[in-house]
């Protein structure tokens, strides 16, 4: 007995709940359903309010392009065209140009005058000119030439030299200048050259050598003379003087 109650109660709640959730689905429905409504006439009702009348006066407007590059390039790069360059221009024509007055603290009248200073030419030599030196000079050289004289020490005697290649030895001929009493002495011992003025000595290949100055010499060299040099032939000494 007790248990049937029991199930008719359940049966009672069940059927209970489900009318419940059916109400509530169909409550659901009917908010959407009310909802579409409102917002299909709310539609209808602008479309009314935008309407133009019969008198409606309609006006059309393009559509607008987009701004072009050239728009905003033009501006720019006009104002740059005409600008003028920096700095001071410089003028290459040949005319003449009128002197401006109070340049750099110069008025023009002392530019004027800078410009007619008269410019010294500078001579000019050919390629053949010759710078001969003075007469006196030339007349030294001359008298070196004319009077060079070997004194020979052991004797004294006084030896001029009167030829461009004076030869000394111990040899009957050939030789300008012949040494018989030392057998040391070469055939053809040494030469002396005069030649522009001046004066050399040079050993020719002698078996006893020369010696410039108590220095020997190299055969068949030239070495030049000074005035007071000692010429030594082997062991015989002679003095140069001019």
């Amino acid at each position: 007995m007790g248990s049937i109650q029991f199930d008719a109660i359940s049966i009672i709640l069940i059927v209970v709940a489900a009318a419940a959730v059916i109400m509530a689905i169909v409550a659901t429905i009917m908010l959407c359903t009310s909802s579409s409504k409102k917002g299909h006439n709310a539609s209808q009702n602008r479309n009314m309010a935008f309407q133009p009348g019969p008198n409606a006066v309609q006006v059309g407007i393009p559509p607008q392009q987009p701004p072009h590059f050239e728009q905003f390039s033009a501006p720019v790069i006009e104002p740059v065209k005409e600008e003028k360059p920096f700095g001071a221009r410089v003028n290459f024509s040949a005319e003449p140009q009128a002197p401006v007055a109070g340049v750099g603290g110069f008025s023009s009248v002392a530019m004027e005058e800078a410009r007619a200073v008269p410019v010294t030419p500078v001579p000019k030599f050919d390629d053949t000119t010759v710078l001969m030196p003075p007469d006196d000079a030339t007349e030294l050289l001359s008298a070196i030439v004319e009077k060079v004289t070997l004194i020979r020490t052991r004797t004294g005697e006084e030896i001029e030299v009167n030829t461009g290649e004076f030869l000394i030895g111990r040899s009957a001929n050939g030789v300008h200048y012949r040494i018989t009493d030392n057998n040391s002495i070469s055939r053809v011992h040494a030469k002396i050259i005069l030649r522009d003025g001046l004066a050399y000595l040079v050993d020719m290949n002698a078996a006893n050598g020369t010696s410039l100055n108590r220095k020997r010499v190299t055969p068949m060299q030239e070495y030049l003379l000074h005035d007071g040099d000692v010429i030594t032939l082997a062991n015989e000494e002679f003095a140069y003087r001019t």
